[in-house]
């Protein structure tokens, strides 16, 4: 709880940490720590994209990148060429979308 009294009051809005207290519930001080955690994440995506670096990434699980790969392998189709996971049925046949 102190941390986020921390981190709330350095956006300067009270001038004691009494008046913090005071004056948010515990549910409002998490939703003004979150809020203040998203502008600050928002800052840096801004000045990391001026220097022409992505923090997105990609944004697929690693679990399931790593099943897709290990999958196109087997078939014999290169991993990087695979766009599309689609599941196999007896309806459809398809396994994997190809460029």
């Amino acid at each position: 709880m102190v941390e986020l009294e921390s981190e709330a009051f350095i956006c300067g809005a009270w001038k004691t940490y009494d008046e913090l207290e005071d004056t948010l519930s515990v549910p409002e001080l998490i939703s003004l720590v979150s809020t203040l955690r998203k502008m600050k994440y928002e800052d840096r995506k801004f000045a990391a994209a001026l220097k022409g670096v992505d923090l997105e990434g990609d944004k697929e699980d690693p679990i399931a990148a790593a099943r897709r790969k290990n999958s196109a392998k087997k078939k014999n189709v290169n991993p990087d060429d695979v766009i599309a996971n689609v599941p196999v049925n007896k309806d459809n046949g398809i396994g994997y979308e190809v460029i």
